[in-house]
């Protein structure tokens, strides 16, 4: 199978079918309400990293999702 982004840390090989760039969407939901959402990948953090430190300048720490 062919995915977007493949990268491996440790002994785990991570398999997504987004990259930097795509637009992405998701579900939220609180007190019962479910919401769709749509949004850009700017990043892609590995486990263990700091996300702040791998965003583009300029991005606002409300942007950060994940």
């Amino acid at each position: 199978m062919h995915y977007k982004t493949e990268f491996t840390h440790g002994k785990t090989t991570y398999h997504l079918d987004y990259a930097v760039g795509d637009t992405v969407e998701w579900q939220n939901g609180a007190s019962g309400i479910t919401k769709s959402k749509q949004g850009k990948v700017v990043a892609i953090v590995m486990p263990g990293e700091d996300a702040v430190l791998k965003m583009p300048l300029g991005t606002v720490p409300s942007q950060l999702k994940g």
